[in-house]
């Protein structure tokens, strides 16, 4: 069994997930947001639809 991490390593792992090929954002929390870490999910949708409904629209999620 691999020995527990501490939370500074646990951090540098989580904050290491980031790349530029990742729909997500691990990062450092702000003061508001009362957390240590925080993942932003995007999904871009491609466009659909004609007219007005045209376009691409963004999803979002932060944890």
């Amino acid at each position: 069994m691999a020995p527990p991490l501490s939370a500074a390593e646990v951090r540098a792992v989580l904050l290491a997930l980031n790349g530029p090929d990742k729909p997500y954002l691990v990062r450092n929390a702000h003061p508001a947001e009362k957390a240590d870490l925080v993942v932003e999910w995007r999904i871009l949708h491609p466009a659909a639809g004609s007219g007005y409904s045209t376009g691409r629209w963004e999803q979002g999620m932060r944890t």
